[in-house]
């Protein structure tokens, strides 16, 4: 007759519970995000940017849609509704649209609207490691300088962090840091990024940046971003 005592019992249930959560950590995923023509997502907004000695909080909205899916490109459509608060002075801004191509697989081809700002949106990439991956495993983009979009060369170096659940959302977890390899100043974009395990669309990002470009501001700024996705 065998008898399990109550520590043994514990014991061998935590040896159960470890050898799952290592099995899990060894299965690998093949992120693949398929668009699909007239997907919609939409997410909350929520920041803070430090300029000229001013902290600006930023609130909003964003609604992402795909156009077209043609070949290997995409055709993405982005509207933001921003509120900005600086002292304590609320400001609702103008609804902004941008309409962005990319490659399966990531890579930004262009992008276009009065918002756009290819800098930033080239070190906010996601690009797909191109095979399986487990949690741990880790790959690099490098962009060349390009003349006509007048932006420099950078390195994007991307890490699995693990999975977590996030809003009603199974998710993997990355880390994704971007920063420009040329220049005087050059922009860092230092982001988590979760995308759903089933279609591997963004669920969440967050972001912080330095050196950060504008095209409606005089001055490079510094700041950090979360941007959620509610539907």
């Amino acid at each position: 007759m065998i008898v399990m005592t109550r520590k043994k019992s514990f014991a061998l249930a935590l040896l159960a519970l470890s050898a799952v959560a290592g099995a899990s950590a060894l299965q690998g995923i093949l992120v693949k995000y398929q668009p699909k023509v007239g997907e919609v997502r939409e997410y909350r907004l929520e920041g803070s940017i430090e300029a000229m000695g001013q902290t600006i909080e930023l609130t909003g909205n964003s609604v992402e849609k795909v156009l077209k899916v043609e070949g290997d490109t995409y055709v993405e459509e982005s509207t933001q509704t921003v509120k900005i608060n600086m002292g304590g002075s609320e400001q609702e801004t103008p609804s902004s649209t941008v309409v962005s191509t990319h490659k399966l697989g990531g890579i930004l081809v262009s992008s276009e609207g009065e918002a756009s700002n290819a800098r930033a949106e080239q070190l906010s990439q996601f690009i797909e490691p191109g095979k399986e991956i487990k949690i741990g495993d880790t790959w690099s983009y490098d962009g060349k300088a390009d003349a006509k979009k007048e932006t420099p060369a950078y390195k994007i170096d991307y890490k699995y962090l693990g999975d977590e659940k996030v809003g009603e959302w199974e998710t993997a977890k990355f880390s994704a840091v971007g920063k420009e390899t040329e220049g005087e100043k050059p922009m860092l974009f230092d982001n988590t990024v979760w995308v759903s395990k089933t279609d591997f669309s963004r669920v969440k990002v967050e972001s912080k940046f330095q050196n950060m470009t504008n095209p409606m501001a005089p001055v490079t700024l510094d700041g950090k971003l979360t941007v959620v996705r509610t539907k």
